[in-house]
């Protein structure tokens, strides 16, 4: 079988990975509407996700985001498995049905 098509160069893909996650310009669309085509945004600190969103989104209003985050429409979760040694304070919460 042969196929024929479009060889994408490194930046062509590079430029359409970054076109797909909203990075070449900021759009003009909700929060939950980015939020929801990105699946979720990542996050160091507590605050840096909100320069993700202001990154990607045209005229972003972080007193909104964050009535989105108090009605609901919006959550905050995380998951992290660093090992006890690093976090004694931490050790037994599992156990105690503490998340």
């Amino acid at each position: 079988m042969t196929t024929t098509g479009t060889i994408l160069t490194r930046r062509a893909v590079n430029r359409a990975t970054l076109a797909r996650q909203y990075l070449l310009r900021r759009v003009d669309l909700p929060v939950t509407e980015v939020v929801t085509h990105l699946v979720g945004l990542q996050a160091q600190t507590t605050h840096t996700w909100y320069v993700g969103l202001q990154s990607r989104i045209e005229g972003l209003d972080p007193h909104a985001v964050g009535r989105l985050l108090t009605d609901g429409e919006l959550v905050r979760a995380t998951l992290d498995v660093p090992p006890a040694a690093a976090h004694p304070e931490r050790r037994n919460r599992h156990a105690r049905g503490w998340s």
